[in-house]
């Protein structure tokens, strides 16, 4: 992957952004793009779970880089809060973008409390339209090839 979507040209070298990064399937991209030398900025909201996964990366490859953004993107579907991240990423040579965060609320529609299904819509709709709109141009722009991988599990 490194070989791939890397760029060596860079100064402290490519990055990949996770969103969902502290458990599961985002924890296990995480560990994968260490094994592959990837830096990695880590996105969730549990700083606790966040430092972990990122202590396990580290362990795992001690070359590379981490960058902890503790973000709820549940009820927090502003720009402003975007912008917050955004400014958080922008110094970063992002290669990869990874939107895995989400939230499964069951059941019928009609029985989903409102505030809940606002949150499915703010985690699983609105961050990954808005991180893809963000860093597209910029994957767009680099000299290596870039990717954006949606989870939808």
């Amino acid at each position: 992957m490194l070989e791939r979507y890397g760029d060596q040209t860079v100064v402290g070298g490519s990055w990949a952004v996770v969103t969902g990064a502290s458990d599961g399937i985002g924890a296990e991209f995480c560990r994968q793009l260490a094994r592959d030398g990837f830096n990695i900025a880590l996105v969730s909201r549990t700083m606790s779970k966040l430092q972990a996964v990122e202590r396990e990366c580290k362990q795992i490859n001690p070359k590379i880089k981490t960058r902890i953004v503790q973000a709820d993107f549940a009820g927090n579907a502003n720009l402003p809060f975007y912008e917050n991240l955004y400014r958080q990423l922008d110094d970063l040579d992002i290669a990869i973008l990874i939107n895995n965060a989400g939230v499964m609320n069951n059941g019928p529609l009609g029985e989903v409390e409102p505030k809940k299904l606002k949150d499915t819509i703010d985690v699983d709709v609105i961050h990954v339209a808005l991180f893809t709109n963000y860093f597209l141009p910029i994957l767009l722009k680099r000299k290596s090839r870039g990717a954006i991988i949606n989870v939808g599990s």
